[in-house]
Parts: C-alpha cells; sequence; structure tokens
C-alpha cells in the first residue's frame, strides 16, 4: 500500500502571540491509515507472522478503520469487537470496515468493558495466528513507531536545537512513545482528548506502556468540552483553521491540540514549536452522520472530508 514516510512537515504563521509554529502532516500517510494509527500499528505488525487482526473500537472508531484497511491490503483477515448493539447500514466508518472485509462482533457496554480492561492487551502475544490488539492500537511497542516520527523531525528540521512538541491524548500511546524518544532538552505539551486525564493516570499509563519521560505538562481549557462532544466552538475554529492555512484538523484530537495552542497557549520559551497532526479526519464523518446540519454550517470542511476520503491505496 502507498503511504507518505516520512510525512510532511509544515511551518504556520498563528498569530503575533505565538508566531511561527511547525505542524507535522501525519494526517496525509494515507487516507485511512493515517497518523498516530500506522505508527502505533507499526511495532506490532513487524514482530507478527499470523494471519488474523482482532481490535476493538466503538462505532465512528479511527483505530477500527486503520486495522481494516491494513489487513485487506496486507492479505489478512480482520475482526473489530464493537462497544454496542447497533448498525445502521449508513454507518460511514463501519461500512468501509466492512468494505475491507473486516468482520465486526457487536457486545454490549458491559462485555466491552470486561474485554478491553485487560493488561495483557498491552503485550500482544505474537506466538498465536491470531493477536489482540487493544482499543486505540496503544502497546509496548507504541515506542518504535513514535521512535520514526521523532527521527523524522530531527531531520526535516535539520537543527539540534530543542523541540517543544505539542500532541493529543486518547489512549495514550502516541504521547507515551514520543515522550520516550525525546532528549532532556526538549518539552512535550499534552493536550488531552478526554477531561479527567491527571497526572497520576498519566504515570500509570506510562508503566503499563512502558515509557519514561520526565518533561511534560497535561494543558487543556476551560470550554473543553468531553470527548466526542459536538462542540460548535472547536468545530468552527477547525473551520476557520481550513481556510486559513487550507489544513484539516479532526474534530476529536489535533483539533483541540490547535484551538489551545492558538487561544490559550503563551510561548514562554524559544524552543520549536511542533503540533503533531495525528490523522483521523475520517472521525468527520460520523459527525456529519449524526448531526447533519453540520453539513452545511461547516461547508468546507464537509466538502473537504469527500475530497480527501475518497477510495485511495
Amino acid at each position: 500500500m502507498n503511504l507518505q514516510i516520512p510525512s510532511p512537515l509544515e511551518k504556520l504563521y498563528l498569530n503575533k502571540e505565538i508566531g511561527e509554529i511547525y505542524i507535522k502532516r501525519d494526517d496525509l500517510i494515507h487516507p485511512n491509515l493515517s497518523g498516530n494509527k500506522w505508527r502505533k500499528l507499526k511495532g506490532i505488525i513487524n514482530k507478527f507472522a499470523g494471519d488474523q487482526l482482532v481490535t476493538f473500537g466503538g462505532a465512528f472508531s479511527n483505530h477500527l478503520l486503520a486495522v481494516a484497511c491494513y489487513a485487506n491490503f496486507n492479505g489478512l483477515s480482520s475482526k473489530g469487537i464493537i462497544r454496542g448493539n447497533e448498525l445502521n447500514d449508513e454507518n460511514p466508518t463501519l461500512s468501509k470496515c466492512i468494505k475491507y472485509g473486516m468482520e465486526l462482533e457487536f457486545v454490549d457496554r458491559d462485555l466491552y468493558r470486561k474485554l478491553t480492561n485487560n493488561p495483557e492487551n498491552h503485550s500482544p502475544d505474537f506466538s498465536t495466528n491470531t493477536i489482540i490488539i487493544p482499543e486505540g492500537g496503544s502497546t509496548i511497542y507504541v515506542k518504535e513507531g513514535m521512535k520514526d516520527l521523532v527521527s523524522e523531525l530531527r531531520s526535516q528540521i535539520n537543527s539540534s536545537d530543542p523541540f517543544h512538541l505539542f500532541c493529543s491524548y486518547g489512549t495514550g500511546g502516541t504521547a507515551h512513545g514520543i515522550g520516550e524518544n525525546l532528549e532532556s532538552t526538549d518539552h512535550l505539551s499534552i493536550v488531552p482528548a478526554i477531561k479527567n486525564l491527571t497526572n497520576e493516570k498519566l504515570l500509570d499509563r506510562q508503566k503499563e506502556l512502558q515509557c519514561n519521560f520526565e518533561n511534560y505538562a497535561i494543558c487543556t481549557y476551560p470550554e473543553m468540552k468531553k470527548y466526542a462532544a459536538k462542540d460548535l466552538q472547536l468545530f468552527t475554529y477547525c473551520e476557520y483553521f481550513l481556510e486559513k492555512h487550507k489544513i484539516l484538523l479532526d474534530p476529536i484530537y489535533t483539533g483541540k491540540v490547535m484551538y489551545y495552542i492558538e487561544n490559550h497557549l503563551i510561548r514562554k520559551d524559544e524552543r520549536e514549536f511542533i503540533c503533531i497532526h495525528t490523522g483521523g479526519i475520517q472521525a468527520w464523518n460520523g459527525y456529519f452522520f449524526r448531526f447533519p446540519e453540520l453539513r452545511s454550517s461547516l461547508r468546507g470542511i464537509y466538502n473537504k472530508v469527500n475530497e480527501l476520503l475518497e477510495e485511495k491505496d
């Protein structure tokens, strides 16, 4: 399959308070296997010799689609265990998973929690023909894919100056994998997609994923809504960002990162500012499916999503 590696690095001028910032365009790696999804899967796939991938996700999961896409293009079978009992034939994410050959199994939320709250999922068993990948794809091997990401950045910027990186936090694999590969002079600002991320939870996750880093901060803002909420203020910002910079942000992860940087960050250091665009733009399809009125109020995003998510290898 055709992956754009290394992904491009672009420099933007945000505003007079922030000035210039780089954005690492991992969203351009592949339309359906973009960003951190590929980075997370790489360390697992390189060690797997079987022929079936099993994973978990919600009805609009970027991770599910990425696994289905990877399996399809590499001659593997795939199975997705879906949170909830409903299947609407018009669901754009699950319809594409089915098109890629993924078998779907729907379970109630109680059983789903039991299946996904298994610490063994963080360390997949490569001795069997079937590998179980946790929800979101975050395992102890995530540091391998993120090592490539950090190496690409150092090569593209071609400077020994320290980095100040910004990334989102869902299941945590991206942030922890990046943090593991940074230098002691670098800094990582984490903007969570979830509202209840605490330092204690982050340190527990470090242990689970076997990553260790110290120079970080958890960054939130007062108007942040809960995970995957209908956030019209954020959506309007993403529409503005697309019009100004010609870059489509996703509505759950990187959209919140850039919103925080542009509206709440006070620049205090001279390190190179870099935002990691972790992809996931197909999540917009979930919003347009659930809230059809957004198709007209976010016309620029709606048209761009349709353009980008055309069938490609």
